[in-house]
């Protein structure tokens, strides 16, 4: 049902209830106000607990059409919310959690879904059977993550994407390439504030871009990620670049060196967080020198991703 036409039928019904209680004895100021607060937050006769505040403040479109009319939003969400899977509180959908459903296989987080894959976010937005719907046609078969534990099947701290196969014929965890980057945290040349510009160059020793080793020159930040890697994988993985923006980016692992800064300013991820787009980093030429620990969304547009060097199969 169009909004506009939806918005048309509720101001009917609202305007027949409207005149029937022009009819009726006015109350006194005091009741009136206690139940304009009931009406603000929500009162005891709503269904499903909804929350008229909660309600508006979650879906947008429904805001832009009735604004923060308390009745309004609940027409709304008893003839169409409701049935489209729209969420009455904070709760999760009527009968259900925010966390995974029992219901749903490998224990399916629809928030966590939704959260950590920002283009089927924007597809979907948070309606959580069709986030659930991609998962099983789509993402599952991806290597998607259904929760925050990992693939299906797997734990987080022991995820090895396919590819990570060194030189040598063996395979390294993610611990391992983070427990390198972390050691050199406090190796001189490495610290917080060590000066580091352009000036500061580095050639690479492994394949770089489809490069070989000795012909790709790496600068500031640039030459700073390009060492980084290949110590932390014993100069045995090579380094590929793989599309990535805001809205698409692939699944993010330790090691990730976004291009960011609208193709300026290379840093290294030390940590991704649990929405699967935010993450700390390490970098260097950021004010002229080696920083550890900032925190950037690499989902928002205003970092200005365009790209993501990687030591992991994408």
């Amino acid at each position: 049902m169009a909004m506009k036409s939806f918005k048309k039928i509720i101001m009917t019904a609202v305007a027949l209830s409207l005149s029937a209680f022009l009819v009726m004895p006015v109350q006194a100021a005091d009741n009136a106000a206690a139940d304009e607060q009931v009406m603000v937050r929500g009162g005891e006769d709503y269904i499903d607990g909804f929350d008229p505040v909660f309600y508006a403040n979650k879906y947008p479109d429904v805001y832009a059409a009735f604004g923060n009319d308390a009745a309004m939003l609940y027409q709304h969400y008893l003839l169409c919310g409701k049935a489209e899977g729209r969420w009455p509180n904070a709760a999760g959908p009527a009968g259900t959690s925010a966390a995974a459903s029992t219901d749903y296989i490998d224990g399916f987080d629809p928030v966590f879904y939704a959260n950590k894959y920002p283009d089927v976010k924007a597809a979907f937005g948070t309606d959580a059977a069709l986030l659930y719907q991609h998962y099983l046609l789509c993402g599952k078969a991806e290597g998607r993550w259904p929760n925050a534990a990992g693939p299906a099947g797997t734990s987080a701290a022991v995820v090895q994407p396919a590819g990570l196969l060194t030189t040598a014929g063996t395979y390294l965890s993610e611990e391992y390439v983070y427990n390198k980057i972390m050691g050199r945290k406090n190796v001189p040349g490495y610290t917080e504030g060590t000066y580091y510009t352009n000036g500061t160059r580095y050639y690479n020793t492994v394949s770089c871009e489809g490069y070989g080793p000795g012909h790709f020159l790496g600068m500031g930040c640039y030459g700073y990620m390009m060492d980084m890697l290949e110590y932390a994988t014993d100069y045995q993985c090579p380094i590929v670049k793989v599309p990535a923006s805001w809205n698409n980016l692939p699944v993010l692992h330790v090691g990730d060196s976004p291009r960011t800064n609208n193709d300026q300013h290379t840093v290294v991820i030390t940590e991704v967080h649990a929405d699967g787009h935010t993450v700390t980093v390490t970098e260097a030429n950021f004010n002229s020198s080696v920083h550890w620990g900032r925190v950037i969304d690499l989902a928002d547009p205003r970092e200005g991703l365009v790209y993501i060097d990687t030591i992991w199969a994408k």
